[in-house]
Parts: C-alpha cells; structure tokens; sequence
C-alpha cells in the first residue's frame, strides 16, 4: 500500500461525529479540509505535499522542492505546493530571538520627553497628570514602560491601576487589586495573615490606621469586629469615607517619597474608579505625584482642562520610524520591498508592525514577494498555531481574561500541574504573554488585549461556552473571595456559557452588593443584565416577582445616578408601572407612583404630578393605608405650590402633615431613603412665605430640621436645610442664610450630595453678593 500526505493550514469547522467503529472521525468543513484533500492527489506514493499556508509556518526547520502551480478542482486560482523532502539538519536562527525580548522604543522620544520633564516637576512637589491617549495597539503601555525605565533608579514609589473589560462595573476593582498585590496576598492566606499583611501595607502611608483599616478591610472583603456592612444611606457614608481612606493612603505615601501612579486602560474602569480617580486628579496639584493615565479615543475626562494636566495623543509612527521599528522588531533581514510592505499593511500601528513583522521573520520567508499576514488578526492566529499544545492554554487564558492566575487555569483543565507549566512556558516564550511570580503562585498577562481577542475567536461557540461553564464552577469551588466579592465575574462567565438561570442568581446577587456599597451605577448594569435573561426562569409567578423586585431596584439606582428628571428615569418607573398593573402586584405600586411624580415634580409638569397624586390617593382608600394618603396629599400639594396656587397647596400638605402614618419613620427611609415629612414641611414653608405668613413658614422649615435631626437621615437633613436656605433668600436674611448655608454644605461635603452642594453655592453667592456687593461675591 502507498500512502499520500496533502497538509493545508487554515481555519475550519469541526463538527458532529460521523462514521461508526474504527471509521468515526469528526466532520471538518471549510475550504482548507478541501484544499488538503486535493493536495493529497497531487502526492507522489510516501510523500507529503504542502500548500503556501503550511510552508510558511514551516520556515527553515524542513526541505523543501517547489512542486510549481497545480489547478485543482474547487479552487479558482492555481495552487502553489511544495513536496517535503526531510528535516533540515540546523534548526533556524530564528528560534533563538523570536519573541524573548522587547523591542527597543522607536518613534516616541518626543513623548518620553515630555513624560520626563512632567516627572521632574511632579518630584518638586508640583503634582503633574498627563492623558495618554491612542488607538489599540499604538504604544501606550510600551511608552509607560519606558518612563519606567528612565526613573527605575530614582528614589520614588510606583503604583500602576490595571483596568479590564471584564470588571467595567466592578466597584473599585483595579485599586482592589492593586492593594492585593502589594499587601502580597497569596492563595492560600488566611483572613489573619491577610489582615496583618495589609497592615503591614498601610504603615507604609502616613495615615492613621484606625479609621482607615476597617474601610479597606471591608473593600477587600476582610471581616473585622468595626467592619459592619451599613444599609440605606449609610452605605453611602460608607462609600465617601472608603474613598477618602483611599485617598489619604496615597496622599500619605507622598509625602514620604515622590509617587508615580500609573492607571491604565482608564476606558475600561468602573464608574466608582473613575469617581475616585477624578477626586485624586483635582487633589494632586499640591502633592508630590504624577499620574499617568492611559485610554483610547473614546475615554473622557471632565477634567483635562486643569492647569497641571496635559493630554497627550499617540499618532501613528511615520513612514521612516515604521521602516525603522520593523528593523527593531527583528527585520534586518528582510528585503527592503517586504520592509515597505509591512509598513503598508500596518499603517503606522506600532503593535501591528511588531507583531507582523515576527510572524514573517518566524516562517523563515525572507523573499521580496512574501505573502504578508493582511490583518493582525490573521498573524496572531499564526502564531498561536504554533504553539501547538499551548494553543489550548492561551484559548483557556483568554477566556478566564486578560490576566490568568495558574491555580485557576489548572482548577479548569485536566493536565497535571507540570504539564501546564511547560505548555505556559511556550506561551511565554512565544512572547504572546507575560508571567508575573512562579508556579502554582503565578499570574499570566497576554501582552495585548487583541492577542486575547484572538485566542478567544480562535474558539467555536460551543468551545467557548463549555470553558465559561468550567470557569464558573472552579471559581465557585476555589475562590470563595471571590465569589463573595465579586459575583458578577462569576454571573458574567455564567452568561458566556448559556446557563441563563444560574447567571441570573449571580446577576441578581451582584446589584445587591453593588446597592449595599452604594455603587449604583454598577447596580443599574447588573439588573439590566438580570432583566435580560429573567425569560429563563419557568416558574411564571417566581419570574414575576423577581422582574418586579428588579424593576424597582432599577428605578431607584437610576434616580440616584442620573437624576430625578432623567428621561431614562422616567422610562424606568413606566414600565415598572405598566407591570404593576399587568401583574396585579399592588403592593408594588407605590413605589412606581413615586418614582413618577418625582420625576415628574423636578421637571415642572405639575398635570402629571396631580394625575399621580390622586391615584395615590385612590390606592390609599383601596388598600385602607394612610400611608399612602400622607404620599398623595404631599404629591398634589407640591403640584400646587408649583403652579402658584398657594391657598390649595397648604390645604393638602397640612392634610398630608396629619396622617398618622408619617408617624411611621423607618418605612419612609426604607422605602424611599429619606422622610417624606421633611419634603413636606419644606413645600409647606414655602407655601405659607407665599401667602404672607413669614414666622409660621420660618417655625415649619425649623420644625423639618428637627425632624431630619432625629433621624440620624443625612440626605434628610440635607433637604431640610436646603429648604431653609432659600426661605432665608425669601425673606431677605443673607446673614442667617449663611449660617445655615455652612451647615449645608458640611453635610453635602461630607456625603457627596452634589445637587444640593450646588444649591448651597448659588445660596452663598447671593448672600454674600448681598452683603458685599462686589466681583468677588459675584464670582
């Protein structure tokens, strides 16, 4: 018998088993399979024939003889093949540099420059922040690199901020691992070894630890006898106080060396970061530390116009520094035509150029009419193929994430711990990844996010759901942090993998963790990923109340994230009310009621906000709840007061004043977060100033802050005052208004109140510009 050999390398489909017994092999489809076939005819008795694909990939490790062009049948253009005579008896030169060092920098002196001197004035104690900005695979983390370099042997401290497209609404996840990897926490730490080496870390700061390791304890989820979870607004509380500590960590470590922090991929970071990072940016002009913020195009700052930040674009290279960075990239020796074809193909990206450039280098074709990669993407999987059986950890690597520890990788797949290694090794060595630490204790880094997105394409979508499954389940069984911390991730692979209802347990769980730490912009994109796999659920009852308790929940953090007049807010309470009904769920209907005379109150459409009144007014009678009764009289008696009708406001809010279900404190600030009675003596106020009854409104709007000072309620407080400061502005009293304008802007400072903090400087500048009519008060 005489065996032929046809080998084609491309992309296939490999499907269902066919054949039976000893003939069963998988369907492969696609038009390499077909190639191959066809190549295989072509094969002289025991020989191998190779199409152009394969002889590339090659390189120098076999001989070959040039068999010429072959038309075949299914295949329009004729086919160059190649017969494989035997190995070449020296391996190629190539092996020995391809991947294992970084390029030298080539193209960004200018900007390293400029990095430098920025650094320099941030050492003297002139903080300094500069915005890298540029397309993928531009050079900003190679430029970040090197600025690293250039100040490796100056006295300072580095933090570097690693954001990724896995956490974008994970609260505070890129300075939660931060800390993690600098307090040195390893896998199998306990809570004790954990906490006392996070201590060790904070001594480091000069700041007091006995404020500021409860809070960073409970962000990194430690127990600790003063970390108790607080709920309503005090998790709000919780929040700004954690964001100081954060704060105050890094200022204190200023002021003991110069500090440069490095926050990358700024596109990709939660919104809780971001609000974080804004406050440091505004902050650092006095401190000795530059930050270093890196992002693509889409990324902006509402903050780029301070004077000591400077943003900085990344352009493309030129055509002389693509020329000069393929020569860097391990080109020398190829021709100057396929030189000038790769700076074609790449267009000036510095990672397209390096990355095509040792894929040819790599194939051992160095001819000037080399068929040149026409995509990074088709180069990549180039070179993933030749990983062999690293391919397959790459794959389950890009799945997990950019970053990939070795204890999970080996939890999910079924090779022993040593087979792993050496598979990781390729892949490092390949220069496709980084690795941080050493086995089992070992993170891996692909060196670019597009070298993830391969590996992860590279995958079949049944593939990719099978890992996502084996992911989740070996982050549940080994990971209990994070499971606990951060159920999302989990949710997130949950929903890859198609199991719906698992997902949308974890979906569910993550907005409520998001909701205690008042991190309500993570909630609103975690319910809405709930509400989108809430068909899975069979039990047609079980998935209403659960799309009910999800729709409130949404209605709720979107008011607090976007503002009471938000048309997505409005949007939100609709639907929420259109369910309500369809579902008979009238136990629920409050809160939609609410949610739309709110918004309907802060835009000045008072027909709407009488509509809803009196239908909480009609649900009150159907359900016999003065509570109720109290939210429909105070609704129509602010109608009223904003459309000038005073005598009918005070009517209904003296009535909603006297239902004894105001009484009722706690279900007011837990259903709403704060005391509609406060509300309500402070519409009354302004109602009674109105009809020329100055001392009764002023005894009312007192009469509401001693309400809200009962409370221990700050959002509560903060209406009361607010309401107290304008009343002072009615009657014409700019020295008392400042007095209690001071108290305002204490508690929004304190609390983040931001609308009300704005309403406190439009009150001060009145006052004072009344006092001192001058340029500086009216400023």
């Amino acid at each position: 018998l005489s065996a032929r050999i046809g080998i084609a390398t491309g992309q296939v489909v490999i499907g269902d088993l066919i054949g039976e017994g000893a003939s069963q092999e998988e369907a492969v489809t696609g038009s390499t399979p077909n190639l191959a076939a066809r190549l295989q005819a072509l094969a002289p008795p025991h020989g191998v024939v190779v199409a152009e694909g394969t002889r590339e990939l090659l390189g120098a490790f076999f001989e070959l003889e040039d068999l010429g062009a072959h038309t075949v049948k299914g295949i329009g253009e004729p086919v160059q093949i190649w017969s494989v005579r035997g190995e070449q008896a020296v391996a190629t030169r190539f092996e020995a540099v391809r991947g294992r060092h970084m390029t030298r920098l080539v193209g960004r002196e200018q900007e390293l420059a400029l990095l430098q001197e920025r650094w320099r004035r941030a050492m003297e104690g002139e903080g300094q922040v500069v915005l890298l900005s540029g397309e993928a695979g531009i050079g900003k983390s190679r430029l970040t690199h090197a600025l690293m370099e250039c100040v490796a042997n100056e006295p300072h401290a580095s933090i570097r901020y690693q954001c990724s497209p896995h956490h974008l609404h994970s609260a505070l996840h890129p300075y939660i691992a931060q800390l993690e990897q600098a307090a040195g926490f390893e896998p199998g730490d306990g809570t004790d070894a954990r906490r006392a080496k996070l201590e060790s870390l904070l001594r480091q700061s000069s700041v007091e630890l006995g404020n500021t390791l409860p809070l960073v304890s409970a962000l990194l989820s430690l127990p600790t006898e003063t970390n108790t979870v607080m709920h309503g607004q005090d998790s709000q509380r919780q929040k700004q106080l954690t964001l100081q500590a954060l704060q105050d960590l890094l200022d204190g470590l200023s002021k003991r060396q110069p500090v440069l922090m490095i926050f990358e991929d700024a596109h990709w970071a939660d919104p809780t970061s971001l609000e974080l990072l804004d406050r440091t940016v505004s902050e650092v002009g006095r401190a000795s530390i530059f930050i270093l913020i890196t992002h693509r195009p889409e990324y902006r700052a509402g903050w780029a116009h301070h004077p000591h930040v400077m943003s900085l674009s990344l352009s493309r290279l030129s055509r002389a520094m693509g020329l000069e960075r393929v020569r860097a990239a391990g080109g020398g020796e190829l021709s100057d035509d396929v030189v000038k074809g790769i700076v074609d193909r790449t267009d000036g990206v510095p990672l397209f150029v390096e990355e095509l450039t040792r894929s040819i280098v790599e194939t051992g074709n160095l001819s000037a009419d080399a068929d040149i990669p026409s995509t990074l993407q088709a180069s990549l999987i180039a070179r993933l193929d030749r990983l062999g059986p690293a391919k397959e950890v790459a794959q389950l690597g890009a799945v997990i994430g950019r970053d990939f520890p070795f204890r999970l990788l080996s939890a999910v797949t079924d090779r022993t711990e040593a087979e792993l290694a050496e598979e990781l090794d390729a892949l490092i060595g390949s220069g496709l990844a980084f690795q941080h630490g050493t086995p089992p204790d070992s993170t891996y880094t692909f060196k670019h996010a597009l070298i993830q997105d391969a590996a992860y394409e590279s995958l079949l979508r049944r593939q990719r759901e099978e890992l996502h499954a084996r992911v989740a389940r070996a982050i549940v069984e080994t990971e209990p942090q994070t499971n606990a911390a951060e159920p999302e991730l989990i949710a997130y692979h949950l929903t890859q993998a198609g199991q719906r209802r698992e997902a949308l347990q974890y979906w569910c769980k993550a907005s409520e963790l998001a909701r205690e730490r008042s991190a309500h912009t993570e909630a609103v994109a975690h319910v809405e990923q709930a509400l989108a796999l809430i068909e899975s659920l069979p039990d047609r009852s079980q998935r209403r109340r659960l799309e009910l308790s999800l729709r409130r929940d949404l209605g709720s953090s979107m008011m607090l994230t976007k503002g009471f007049a938000s048309s997505a807010v409005g949007r939100a309470h609709v639907r929420f009310l259109e369910l309500c009904q369809a579902y008979g769920a009238q136990e629920q209907m409050p809160f939609a009621l609410h949610g739309l005379w709110n918004y309907h109150f802060v835009r000045a459409e008072p027909a709407q906000v009488h509509a809803y009144g009196r239908r909480f007014l009609e649900l009150a009678k159907e359900v016999d709840d003065d509570y109720f009764a109290a939210q429909g009289h105070l609704a129509i008696g602010g109608a009223f007061l904003m459309e000038g009708r005073f005598p009918q406001s005070r009517e209904y809010l003296e009535r909603s004043l006297q239902q004894p279900a105001l009484e009722r404190q706690s279900r007011f600030i837990r259903d709403w977060g704060f005391h509609a009675e406060v509300f309500c003596r402070g519409f009354l106020a302004h109602t009674l100033w109105n009809l020329g009854f100055p001392d009764q409104a002023r005894t009312t709007s007192r009469e509401g802050i001693a309400l809200a000072e009962t409370l221990d309620q700050p959002f509560s407080l903060a209406v009361a005052l607010a309401y107290d400061v304008m009343l002072h502005q009615f009657c014409r009293m700019p020295e008392q208004l400042l007095e209690v304008v001071g108290r305002l802007e204490k508690v929004c400072d304190e609390y983040g109140f931001k609308y009300y903090q704005a309403w406190a400087g439009v009150m001060r500048g009145w006052a004072e510009a009344t006092i001192s009519p001058n340029a500086e008060a009216l400023r």
